[in-house]
């Protein structure tokens, strides 16, 4: 059984302060990763849409030696393709390292310190 109304106990003020700050981390680590992936998709769309890399001519044009991969951490896009024989790499879009990894950790700290703070609340519940 629940608790009397009245045996409930309410949160500090620094537990509300400590829950505002850290999500409010964890929120901006969320957006910061959410931005880094939709730079790297909208700018491959528009170096394909300039046909300025000769790779991504070779991939419009449907050829099979030429692929665009994308990477998850830190994002990138890659066109790999055969010119001549050679085997070729171009780093199409990427994000920075040091950018990516500090939105992760925002995004974690944020979110796993207001979980600590927020799940002995809702216990109490």
């Amino acid at each position: 059984m629940s608790a009397p109304v009245g045996d409930r106990r309410r949160p500090t003020r620094r537990q509300s302060l400590v829950l505002l700050v850290a999500s409010g981390i964890g929120m901006v680590g969320l957006v910061v990763l959410g931005l880094a992936y939709l730079r790297v998709g909208s700018g491959t769309l528009e170096l394909s849409a300039a046909e300025s890399v000769p790779c991504l001519q070779a991939y419009a044009a449907g050829t099979q030696e030429a692929r665009v991969s994308y990477g998850v951490a830190p994002p990138d896009s890659v066109c790999t393709w055969q010119n001549g024989g050679a085997r070729e790499e171009v780093v199409l879009v990427t994000t920075s390292a040091a950018t990516f990894g500090l939105a992760v950790t925002a995004a974690v700290a944020g979110l796993g310190v207001s979980a600590a703070v927020a799940v002995p609340w809702l216990r109490r519940l």
